[in-house]
């Protein structure tokens, strides 16, 4: 049912996302900082929790291990509770931002309330990352069997591993916006993309790798770049699925019009000409005359 009609990789996909972004620049921002917000949120309590650090000190120094253990245990507790909390908000949010991305592409105004319309494929996309971070787990798991049995192929298994997950990540490129834009199922989704990518399977991975540098390295800025590189992510996604795939109504980032721009004024078809001109002589004469001022010649209608 999706099937792709180009499958081949474009670098200048990266170019055209930036100028997506910079061409809502503010409002792309604003969504990346209610998503790192929403994401913060969760740890709070182990924050609070870990502030008592001085007070599990002392009671270290006394020997209170049971405080201690108790201490340590809330902690972990707390941070089990985040992940499970973060994963399902995360992915809410970023099936807002797919569709803001691909709402953008159609030309149609964004705001940032739009990192919260993605309670439709909600469900879908959490199957997605779930399923998908299951067989990263698996396939991590079979190949680091090697390591068990001989400790000395441990930095191999690791390294296999790593670029295992990257050609998993390059596979499934395109799932994402297919759920969003393409409301497909995650089977179908994974499907889809699996056939769009395993053609050029290494150029997908290493475009994958490039887009999730790009998008990630912010956090080196002490993660406020994150506001500008973190929607080149879900922008890049969406022009490289307009291309595979096709998508209605898109258009590519030179050919936008502004959302918020006043509509042009309607072409003036078939005005009736103020004036006219005598086939004899040349003269020129309102267009109401049915005779040449000049040479008295009979003017056409």
């Amino acid at each position: 049912m999706w099937q792709p009609r180009a499958t081949d990789v474009r670098w200048e996909w990266i170019g055209e996302a930036w100028k997506l972004f910079a061409a809502q620049a503010m409002t792309w921002s604003l969504m990346m900082v209610i998503f790192v917000i929403a994401i913060i949120i969760p740890f709070l309590p182990i924050v609070f929790t870990l502030s008592a650090a001085g007070i599990f000190a002392s009671d270290w120094q006394r020997g209170d291990w049971g405080a201690l253990l108790a201490g340590l245990g809330l902690t972990l507790l707390l941070l089990v509770a985040a992940v499970i909390v973060i994963i399902p908000l995360s992915v809410w949010l970023m099936g807002g931002l797919y569709r803001a991305a691909i709402r953008q592409l159609r030309g149609e105004a964004i705001s940032p309330g739009d990192i919260f319309s993605g309670g439709d494929c909600f469900a879908r996309l959490l199957g997605a990352v779930l399923l998908l971070l299951l067989a990263r787990i698996v396939v991590s798991a079979i190949i680091g069997i090697p390591s068990r049995i001989l400790h000395q192929l441990g930095p191999l298994t690791s390294l296999l591993s790593s670029v295992a997950g990257m050609v998993i990540t390059g596979l499934t490129f395109y799932t994402g916006p297919l759920i969003v834009g393409a409301r497909a199922g995650v089977i179908e989704a994974i499907s889809a993309s699996v056939e769009a990518t395993k053609a050029h399977l290494p150029m997908y991975t290493l475009f994958a790798l490039v887009v999730g540098i790009l998008s990630y390295i912010g956090l080196v800025a002490c993660c406020v770049g994150i506001v500008v590189t973190g929607p080149l992510y879900f922008l890049i996604t969406a022009v490289a699925y307009r291309d595979a795939f096709g998508l209605p109504g898109a258009q590519r980032a030179g050919q936008l019009r502004d959302p918020y721009a006043p509509p042009p004024p309607p072409p003036n078809y078939g005005a009736a000409p103020r004036t006219k001109f005598c086939h004899n002589c040349g003269a020129e004469a309102p267009a109401v005359s049915s005779f040449c001022p000049r040479c008295g010649s009979t003017l056409p209608a």
